[in-house]
């Protein structure tokens, strides 16, 4: 029987984009697209689209003032 993996997509600052659990491991891995698309062969399309969703996220933080970092308005934050 294979264990269940589950990912979760969150955007964090400093890390990369996705979560990956295996099994009933008490404490996900970190990891990018590009590393998921070579565990789980999830296709490049996908991969492309999470590295382009998360470099924007990336782009809004600012390392010298963290807490006025964000998206400039909440049309932004929806997108």
């Amino acid at each position: 029987m294979s264990a269940v993996i589950s990912v979760r997509l969150a955007p964090e600052w400093g890390t990369y984009p996705l979560w990956v659990r295996k099994g009933d491991a008490p404490i996900p891995a970190n990891y990018s697209a590009e590393r998921l698309a070579s565990d789980f062969g999830v296709p490049t399309d996908l991969v492309a689209a999470i590295d382009a969703w998360d470099d924007e996220f990336q782009a809004v933080y600012d390392p010298d003032d963290p807490a006025s970092s964000g998206f400039p308005d909440e049309a932004a934050t929806t997108a």
